[in-house]
Formats: C-alpha cells, sequence, structure tokens
C-alpha cells in the first residue's frame, strides 16, 4: 500500500511532491503494476500506453531480478497538467519498495537550459557561416587570395562541425550512441590539421566515446586550441601539436603536447575561466582531472578517463 509524504518531509514548500510506497503481491504480481501503484496512492494520472509498458516492462525485470536499484523516469497528466515523475525503488522477488518523486520543475529547468544551448550553437554557426562568407567576398576580387580563402572556410567549416558535440541529444554519434575515438578525435582536429598531429596506441582507434564524454572531450580540446592559438604553439608558425591516445588497462590516457611556440616561462598567476571551466568539466562528465606541466618548449596537458565513463 502507498501513502503520501507528509508535509514535514519536504526540505521546502517549493520541494517536489513525493510519495512513499511498498508494494506488495497481489499488486506485484498484475499485469500493470504501475497502475496499481499509482491507484495505491490515491493518484488518478493519466500514462501514454507505450510508456506504461516500458516502465511495467522495467518492474517486471527489477522484480525477477530482485534489482538493489530501480529507476525509470516518465510523463503523466495528473489533474489535468503534464508532470514528469520519477520512481525509485528496491526491488525483492514480490515486493517493491521506494518513492515516486514528480520532477516537473527538474525536467522545465533542464529543457530550458538546453533551449538556451540549442540557440548559443545556433548562433555561433551563423556567426562562423558569416565570416565564411566574407571570407569569399573578399577574395573575389583578389584572384591570388583565392586558395588561401578557400583554406579558410575549410577551417571555418570543420571548426563549425565541432559544435555537434556540444548540442543536446547531438547526431554525431552512431545509432549505440557513441563514435569511434579515432574519428571523433580527427573531426576535434580537422580545424588546425596542419598543426595538430594524432597518435593513437593499438586498440585505442576504436574506443566508443559516448554522447557525454563527446560533450566534456570537445570542449576540452577546443580550450585547449583556444589558448594555444592565443598564446602557445599554435601562435607560432613552426608550432605543433601531437594529440595522443593510449589504453591503459580500463583507461585511456589522453596528451595534448606543444612543441616549438613561444618560449612559456610558467603556469598563469591565476587560473582564468577557460581553465577553471575546463577543470570543472573534467570532473564533473569525465571523473578525472586535467594534469597540466608548463615546459619551455609547450604545455603538455593529460587526461585519465575510466572507459566506461568515457562510453557514456
Amino acid at each position: 500500500m502507498g501513502r503520501r509524504a507528509g508535509r514535514g518531509s519536504r526540505v521546502s514548500a517549493d520541494a517536489p511532491e513525493l510519495w512513499l510506497f511498498d508494494l506488495a503481491p497481489p499488486a506485484t504480481a498484475a499485469a500493470d503494476p504501475l497502475g496499481r501503484l499509482l491507484a495505491d496512492l490515491g493518484l488518478a494520472a493519466e500514462v501514454a500506453p507505450e510508456v506504461q509498458a516500458r516502465v511495467n516492462g522495467r518492474i517486471a525485470d527489477a522484480l525477477a531480478r530482485g534489482a538493489p536499484r530501480l529507476a525509470a523516469e516518465f510523463p503523466a497528466r495528473l489533474d489535468g497538467a503534464l508532470r514528469w515523475l520519477a520512481l525509485h525503488a528496491r526491488a525483492e522477488p514480490t515486493r517493491l519498495r521506494g518513492v515516486l518523486l514528480d520532477i516537473t520543475a527538474r525536467r522545465q529547468s533542464a529543457e530550458r537550459s538546453e533551449a538556451v544551448q540549442r540557440e548559443l550553437t545556433h548562433r555561433v554557426k551563423n556567426i562562423m557561416a558569416v565570416v565564411s562568407g566574407l571570407i569569399s567576398l573578399a577574395a573575389r576580387s583578389t584572384p591570388e587570395a583565392q586558395v588561401f580563402a578557400a583554406a579558410m572556410r575549410k577551417r571555418i567549416v570543420a571548426l563549425a562541425g565541432i559544435y555537434r558535440h556540444v548540442e543536446p541529444e547531438s547526431d554525431a554519434t552512431d545509432g549505440n550512441g557513441t563514435s569511434p575515438l579515432g574519428a571523433f578525435l580527427a573531426e576535434i582536429a580537422a580545424p588546425y590539421a596542419d598543426a595538430v598531429r594524432l597518435d593513437l596506441g593499438a586498440g585505442s582507434a576504436a574506443i566508443p566515446v559516448g554522447r557525454r564524454a563527446a560533450t566534456a572531450l570537445a570542449l576540452l580540446v577546443h580550450e585547449l586550441a583556444t589558448n594555444a592559438t592565443k598564446h602557445g604553439a599554435l601562435a607560432s608558425a613552426r608550432g605543433t601539436v601531437l594529440l595522443s591516445a593510449r589504453l591503459d588497462g580500463a583507461r585511456l590516457e589522453l596528451c595534448w603536447a606543444e612543441q616549438d611556440g613561444p618560449a612559456l616561462g610558467g603556469p598563469p598567476g591565476l587560473p582564468g575561466f577557460g581553465m577553471t571551466m575546463s577543470d570543472r568539466i573534467a570532473a564533473t562528465m569525465l571523473g578525472s582531472q586535467v594534469v597540466r606541466q608548463w615546459h619551455e618548449a609547450g604545455l603538455v596537458a593529460s587526461l585519465s578517463v575510466r572507459l566506461d565513463l568515457l562510453a557514456a
């Protein structure tokens, strides 16, 4: 039998609705355990048949396995309004205990963030398209600049392509939601192809990179390349970068090594926004840390990532 948590269990007045439940036979053996759960909680919820079938399948599988953790999010209509609910439970062979949360506010916040991110990505791509067009216009009356203009447009197109990896629900991955590391790094390095060389160790090229990890790596490499263009190896006509990847057991070792750029006197006095952001991205999205070494010949930045997190 389910029971709704009292107001005293809320953290604040704005906390989401929360219901505790303990579902036992015959409800757990029913063809529609989700429906029985919602009814026991006194919720007149309308759930789309395909959604109900998906969640019921998850519940049935968890009960059959005695899963220590079951998590499922699904939309439902409550009192005529579309809400998002999250089911978190522990399953035993005939029993399901847990909590049902109204996470509508969280989902709406995430959707707003995604909308802003899509708009920013769209605007950046538009800016790059305008810049590419201006280069073409400027080269029309200067035949000797045509080759240079074509090379610049190619780099701009490649740079714009990187933003596919930072879009919500990026289409830059395959049907399994991953892309091979070799192809991914080649795309990220494409705008700097004549200065950034890839060195992929045995077996590393085929390692799957998931959407979350692709977003993180694209942002990290882009930040490194931006700084190298402003202050490092890519700011020099002779400067180069070696971007390498090596397998080490259940981890991937990535290294960005700059050479022949302006001589470095050491790390910057205070970390800038880009460095702070990179460190945060590495920690929260990859469970890792960017290790930087400031050699006179150039910056060496390394990252060690677990393969399971890389595929996420």
